[in-house]
């Protein structure tokens, strides 16, 4: 009798368990389905839109973010092309990883109906305080994918996140920071292979679901050069037909960062909107 008491309340916590989860998950699409509604001002369909993409370079840390390359970028497009109104929209976020960008894109091309996304995305993935933003696997075991796109999980794993770093909030983005964390050459990692096939595998699906909301995408290089992640945009790109546009030049001359050496400053941004304007082929902006 007993056995079958606790057998009994075992199922019970079990049964009350999943309807909690069931609850917040019901509670979470509709939180999310209002903030999409909600959150800004819808842009016009009369309006070619270019969502801006990836990470602390996009975003333009270290200057003043007007003139980070997104924001310099729909200067020159408008300029060059004065009859069509383009928006270009600067979704970067410090600290971004592949996985996370992964995470939001669905919602990203819901909400702003791009007509075309430019990404920028990679060195993150490489930062030993960074690449463990995985919401795909805990402890080694991989997560298959219906799981990994319940609010549920994607709640979970990115609270698992914000408790694994230290942060701190700077012009209104959360920032993943770790102070002893400096940048070094990622090919001498011990882990890169796994790196390498997640970064590409992510940057893959994160194709496809922008093909799937029928809208284009470019990917580009960091202005720095970087044989191995140049590579793999290289092929990622061959693979997916999509067009990759190089930034970095041999040579690159450090006047155009700020003083740790990564970031561009003012001017960095200034060159990267200038060759992106100049390479977008027209055929996609009089679409």
């Amino acid at each position: 009798m007993r056995e079958k008491t606790r057998t009994k309340k075992i199922i019970g916590i079990l049964i009350y368990i999943v309807f909690l989860l069931v609850a917040f998950e019901i509670i979470l699409r509709i939180g999310g389905f209002l903030i999409l509604q909600n959150e800004e001002p819808k842009i016009g369909d009369d309006k070619f839109v270019i969502l801006a993409i990836g990470d602390s370079t996009t975003y333009g840390l270290g200057v003043n973010q007007e003139r980070a390359y997104p924001n310099q970028l729909e200067i020159f497009l408008k300029n060059k092309y004065p009859d069509k109104d383009i928006v270009v929209l600067n979704k970067g976020i410090p600290a971004q990883t592949s996985i996370s960008i992964l995470r939001n894109i669905d919602s990203q091309m819901i909400k702003y109906k791009p007509d075309l996304v430019i990404s920028l995305v990679g060195v993150n993935d490489y930062n030993e305080a960074l690449n463990g933003v995985n919401s795909r696997s805990i402890s080694g075991f991989i997560i298959s994918e219906p799981i990994t796109e319940l609010r549920v999980y994607k709640f979970f794993s990115i609270l698992r996140d914000f408790l694994d770093f230290r942060t701190k909030i700077q012009d209104g983005a959360l920032i993943f920071y770790d102070s002893s964390r400096k940048f070094t050459n990622i090919s001498d990692k011990e882990n890169c292979l796994d790196l390498d096939y997640q970064l590409e595998d992510n940057y893959k699906e994160i194709i496809d679901k922008i093909h799937y909301h029928d809208s284009e995408i470019i990917i580009l290089s960091y202005l720095h050069k970087n044989e191995k992640l140049d590579r793999i945009f290289e092929n990622i790109s061959k693979e997916k037909r999509i067009l990759y546009i190089s930034l970095n030049e041999e040579n690159v001359n450090q006047s155009l960062f700020t003083d740790d050496g990564w970031h561009p400053n003012e001017m960095g941004h200034e060159i990267m909107a200038e060759k992106i304007a100049e390479e977008i082929p027209e055929s996609i902006l009089i679409k």
